[in-house]
């Protein structure tokens, strides 16, 4: 592996493979919607979509002719707190493919004309969200883990925001967020480290030391029960409790617990709740991490005449293994998963594109997988029972989205 810091700031991070077949390059910005005001909330995740529409020398639809040429994908994704474009191609078109992910990023046409037809298929996106009732819980549940808080926020915005964006908003966010020194570029597979760091460096100044988002960290949860009534076949069940934020010392403890106890048909939740007792047909447990806070969520959807005997094996459980935590059977399988997935994702330019990115935007260190490796190892029962108490100890927020 290898970083460069720019002059300007920007820092290249590749894992070069010269034998691979494909290349994966991205430019990553370090902002998200947390870093929007209320009035303008989903500004990031419109702009993202703006961004598609064309650069100063192309249409849209010369981009995509241009991807399709290249036999690869171009795509992007807003978060909480960050903006990533990516693309993959073969190997001989690394080097055009990211002369082009740069032009898409960095020098958009931003036309007014783009703005309403955009602001639709933005509607629509959400609409599609508010039709999904597992999304709706999903989304609520962040609004309540993360009262008045940017954290809270649906990334895709609000109808209201979204009918009152305008094209100077998006572009004065594009120039604070977009050309500046915080900027990440990682690659990986068929790279050349160099030739990326001398591409970058013709498109990038430094900042003014504004880049960085200044972030207010959220307040204590107090826990909190929202109701949504929906005319649907079953419940979708959301509940959840801080977590852990980015880097925490007890990471992988918090990945062993919560695949043990719910990721995946061995888990004991699905086991439990599937396999003995037929009570669901999906159950499980996730988490997200931010800069200075986190979420531990646990999601399942029931018919209203199991949905009391669900809520009761899953509360069952969660005393469980916060008194007596997994047992040894449960934590080799775990470990031997996570472990196991690293190793996989090692082999995959995409997977190992996004750990590089991802580590460097929000601790600014190389993501190294034999460290990882050894994380999870080293995970004893008594690690588990401690970050079991330390999130299941606190206040629970719950969403109820159906016939309830």
């Amino acid at each position: 592996m290898r970083v460069t810091t720019l002059e300007s700031g920007v820092r290249v991070v590749t894992d070069p493979n010269p034998d691979a077949a494909s290349g994966a390059l991205s430019l990553w910005v370090p902002s998200g919607s947390r870093d929007e005001p209320p009035e303008a909330a989903g500004a990031f995740h419109f702009l993202e979509h703006l961004l598609f529409k064309g650069t100063t020398r192309r249409s849209a639809h010369a981009v995509n002719q241009a991807v399709d040429a290249f036999g690869g994908e171009l795509n992007a994704f807003t978060s909480k707190e960050t903006t990533a474009f990516f693309t993959r191609v073969p190997a001989e078109h690394t080097d055009a493919a990211f002369q082009l992910l740069c032009e898409v990023v960095l020098d958009p046409a931003l036309n007014p004309h783009d703005m309403a037809s955009e602001r639709e298929v933005i509607l629509e996106e959400l609409a599609m969200v508010s039709d999904t009732p597992d999304e709706v819980a999903a989304s609520m549940l962040d609004e309540a883990l993360f009262a008045d808080h940017p954290l809270g926020w649906e990334v895709l915005g609000r109808p209201e925001t979204l009918d009152a964006m305008d094209l100077d908003a998006l572009a004065a966010i594009h120039d604070r967020w977009y050309r500046h020194g915080e900027l990440v570029v990682a690659a990986a597979g068929a790279v050349d480290h160099d030739r990326l760091v001398a591409a970058i460096a013709e498109r990038t100044s430094s900042g003014d030391g504004s880049g960085r988002p200044r972030r207010d960290p959220p307040g204590a949860l107090t826990g909190t029960h929202v109701r949504i009534e929906r005319d649907i076949e079953q419940v979708q069940v959301a509940l959840g409790w801080r977590g852990l934020p980015l880097g925490d010392p007890d990471r992988f403890a918090l990945a062993v617990l919560l695949h043990a106890f719910g990721d995946g048909p061995s888990s004991r939740l699905y086991r439990e709740v599937r396999d003995e007792r037929g009570l669901a047909y999906s159950i499980g447990t996730s988490a997200a991490s931010y800069t200075d806070a986190g979420s531990v969520l646990l999601s399942y959807g029931a018919t209203p005449r199991r949905l009391e005997e669900v809520r009761e094996v899953v509360a069952e459980q969660l005393d469980a293994i916060r008194r007596d935590g997994i047992d040894a059977e449960e934590l080799r399988g775990a470990i031997g998963y996570l472990q196991g997935s690293l190793v996989l994702s090692v082999e995959d330019a995409g997977a190992r594109m996004s750990r590089l990115a991802s580590t460097m935007v929000a601790r600014g260190c190389l993501d190294v997988p034999s460290e990882t490796f050894a994380g999870y190892g080293a995970v004893t029962h008594e690690d588990v029972l401690r970050v079991a108490e330390r999130v299941w100890s606190t206040p629970c927020a719950e969403v109820l989205v159906g016939p309830i």
